[in-house]
C-alpha cells in the first residue's frame, strides 16, 4: 500500500481544524501521513496541531513563522516522505473515501494525476470519468479548459515525482493554478472521476463567526473600485502570466506540447477569469458603469484578442467592431447578462459564468468554418444554435427579447 501525504497549511483555522483533521482520520485508506502546518496563527491552531500529533503519529504538527499559504505549502512539500502528493484547506472537509478511490484510479489506469469533482455553489469543475492522454493535444486542450478543475490544488492526487516544481511564494493570485500548470508538462497521463469527493467552502460564504481573521485573497477581489484600481481576478491573473508563458514556451521547446496550442495555453484562464468573476460582480450589484470600464478593458487587452485569434482553427472568430460599436455591445453584454441573472437567479441549476460567456459569444464573435467541440467555447455556440441547454435557453431568452 502506497503512502500519501496530505499537506495542510494553517493559519488561524482553530474553528474549523477539528472538522478538517477528523474526516482524515476516518479515511478508508490508511496509509497516509498528514503534514499540517501552523503558518504563525495568533489562535489555539498550534495546540491544537500538537494534540492531534499525539493522539495519532501519522499526523505531524510544523511551525513556522507567518509567510502565507504558498510558503506553508511549500513547507509541508519539502517535509514530504509519501508516494503521492494531496493538498488540503483546513476549513474543508472531504469525503471518507476520497484516499481509497482516487488511489485506486491512479494505480488502475497507471496514471501520473488523478482530478475529481467538488462541491461548491459558485466555483466548479465538471470532470466525468475519464483518462487523458497528455501527449495528445484534443486530450491536454479538453483537460486544461475545465474552468476550476486544474486552478484547485486539494482535487487532486500527484504522483510525487510528477509534482517536483514548488509554489512561487511570490504569487499572490491562482499561485495553485500556477504550481499545478507549472507541474503539469510531468504528466503523461490523468484519470478523472465525476464524483464529488472534496467539499470546499470559500471563507466570504461562511458564517460571520466562523470566518478566517484575516480576509481571503479572493475576498478581496470581489470588493472596492476595482475597475479603477485593476484588482480584479483578470488584472491580478495577468500580473503573473509572464511565469505562465514560461512554462508553456519550456514544455512547446522541450517537445512535451504541441506548439500550436501555445495561444490557447497561454491565455484560457484570461478567458475563464473574465466570465466567471462576472458573476459575483452581478450578485452583488457591482454598478453598471464600472463594469463597463472593467470589460471594456478586458476585451480590449491582447491578451483576450490573441486567444481569440487563436480560435479561428476551431471554426469561430471575434466580429471586426469599430470602437464605436464595441462600446454599444459592451453595455448591451453587461445589460443582457445582469437580466439573465435577475431572471433566472432563483435557478440554481444554471451556470451563469457559461450564461454570460454564450452571450458574449453571440455578441462579439462569427462563425468562421465548421464548429470543432473540442473547444469549449466552440460546444457554448453549438449548444446556443441548437437551444439544447439550460445556460443556452438562458442567454437565448434575454438575446431574442
Amino acid at each position: 500500500m502506497k503512502k500519501v501525504s496530505i499537506i495542510i497549511p494553517a493559519y488561524n483555522a482553530s474553528k474549523t481544524l477539528d472538522q478538517a483533521l477528523m474526516c482524515l482520520k476516518n479515511q478508508t485508506y490508511t496509509n497516509f501521513e498528514v503534514l499540517a502546518v501552523d503558518d504563525g496563527s495568533v489562535d489555539s491552531t498550534l495546540s491544537i496541531l500538537q494534540y492531534w500529533q499525539g493522539k495519532d503519529d501519522r499526523f505531524k504538527a510544523i511551525h513556522i513563522e507567518h509567510g502565507g499559504v504558498s510558503r506553508a505549502r511549500n513547507t509541508g512539500i519539502a517535509n514530504a516522505t509519501g508516494d503521492y502528493i494531496q493538498f488540503m484547506d483546513a476549513d474543508d472537509t472531504l469525503s471518507e473515501y476520497m484516499l481509497e478511490k482516487m488511489v485506486g484510479l491512479l494505480e488502475k489506469n497507471n496514471a501520473d494525476l488523478c482530478v475529481c469533482r467538488y462541491t461548491n455553489s459558485i466555483l466548479k469543475c465538471f470532470y466525468e470519468d475519464n483518462v487523458y492522454d497528455l501527449t495528445n493535444k484534443d486530450d491536454l486542450y479538453s483537460f486544461y479548459q475545465d474552468c476550476f478543475g486544474l486552478v484547485m490544488p486539494w482535487n487532486k492526487l500527484w504522483k510525487r515525482e510528477c509534482f517536483n516544481i514548488s509554489y512561487d511564494e511570490s504569487v499572490h493570485i491562482s499561485e495553485d493554478e500556477l504550481c499545478n500548470f507549472s507541474n503539469l508538462p510531468n504528466v503523461r497521463k490523468v484519470v478523472s472521476t465525476s464524483e464529488y469527493l472534496y467539499f470546499y467552502v470559500l471563507n466570504m460564504m461562511r458564517p460571520k463567526e466562523e470566518q478566517k481573521n484575516e480576509d481571503a485573497t479572493i475576498d478581496k477581489l470581489f470588493k472596492g473600485n476595482f475597475w479603477e484600481d485593476k484588482t480584479s481576478m483578470c488584472h491580478q491573473l495577468l500580473s503573473y502570466m509572464p511565469q505562465h508563458d514560461a512554462v508553456v514556451d519550456k514544455a512547446i521547446k522541450d517537445g512535451i506540447w504541441p506548439k500550436n496550442l501555445a495561444d490557447e495555453l497561454k491565455y484560457l484562464r484570461v478567458i475563464d477569469y473574465a466570465f466567471w468573476q462576472l458573476v459575483p460582480f452581478v450578485a452583488g450589484s457591482v454598478p453598471k458603469f464600472g463594469l463597463v470600464i472593467e470589460y471594456t478593458n478586458i476585451f480590449n487587452s491582447k491578451e483576450f484578442i490573441k486567444y481569440f485569434n487563436s480560435q479561428k482553427k476551431y471554426g469561430f472568430r471575434l466580429k471586426k467592431l469599430t470602437p464605436e460599436q464595441q462600446t454599444v455591445l459592451i453595455e448591451k453584454f453587461i445589460d443582457l447578462c445582469i437580466e439573465a441573472f435577475h431572471k433566472f437567479a432563483d435557478n440554481r441549476e444554471i451556470t451563469f459564468a457559461f450564461v454570460f460567456m454564450t452571450i458574449f459569444l453571440k455578441l462579439f464573435t462569427e462563425e468562421c468554418g465548421t464548429l470543432n467541440l473540442v473547444s469549449n467555447q466552440a460546444k457554448l455556440i453549438n449548444n446556443a444554435n441548437n437551444n439544447s441547454t439550460i445556460e443556452a435557453q438562458c442567454a437565448n431568452s434575454v438575446l431574442n427579447a
